[in-house]
């Protein structure tokens, strides 16, 4: 079977990702390539889906493991903002795996588990650092690339109020800006973890910067690191 490479985005709520990896497979950077992501991949037949889903928990029994060990041993699974990032970590292990069995493509990109992974809160004395290191450890072998979006803080609030949820109360609003607050304050742990391992290549982009250019970047990475 021809391999399936696949890069995460990583980075602040409105750094950037989504809006980076569509220009790139939109406007064709990579022409001899091809290249996607979920939404270009239609919707999921549900028959397929589910005569698929007892395959996939079960090769997945390693992932199920770990996550239960990690929730004991790192985070505070009673606090409810947890809960929902594990379900989302679990509904990501899934459709990662059914989208690798499923479609072809020669790599594709998301923004999917290390990007949930800082909205964690941490058990009383645990090291963030490690905790982000233990979880890609186990993980890496997902990765053939990283691509980091780095924002600040003042920028992520700018976006926030200017664009995003405006179909919530100004209440619900700010208990979800506290979240990405939080969030963000854990985000150069996760930084560091994945700076200081050389197993899977990384990509750190400014947010800053026009989405033209850093999409161009990572057609840059992607050919000359990811595919090489």
């Amino acid at each position: 079977m021809k391999k399936k490479y696949y890069v995460e985005f990583v980075g602040q709520h409105g750094a950037g990702k989504s809006t980076t990896y569509r220009y790139l497979v939109d406007n064709k950077l990579l022409s001899d390539v091809v290249s996607v992501y979920p939404h270009l991949l239609g919707k999921r037949s549900r028959l397929r889906f589910f005569l698929l889903l007892p395959f996939i928990f079960l090769t997945l029994w390693r992932d199920w493991v770990f996550l239960i060990h990690f929730a004991w041993r790192y985070t505070s699974v009673s606090v409810w903002n947890c809960r929902e990032v594990y379900l989302y970590l679990i509904k990501m292990l899934i459709l990662h795996k059914y989208y690798q069995l499923t479609y072809t493509f020669d790599v594709w990109y998301k923004q999917d588990m290390l990007h949930l992974l800082p909205r964690l809160r941490w058990r009383s004395g645990v090291s963030p650092e490690l905790a982000f290191a233990s979880f890609f450890h186990h993980f890496k072998s997902r990765y053939n690339g990283i691509v980091f979006i780095d924002i600040d803080w003042r920028e992520v609030e700018k976006r926030y109020w200017a664009k995003r949820y405006l179909y919530l109360s100004q209440e619900e609003r700010k208990e979800r800006l506290e979240m990405y607050r939080y969030a963000y304050s854990q985000q150069n742990y996760m930084k560091e973890v994945l700076l200081k391992q050389d197993e899977v290549p990384v990509l750190v982009l400014d947010g800053f910067e026009d989405v033209t250019v850093k999409a161009k970047c990572v057609a840059d990475f992607i050919l000359n690191k990811v595919l090489k």
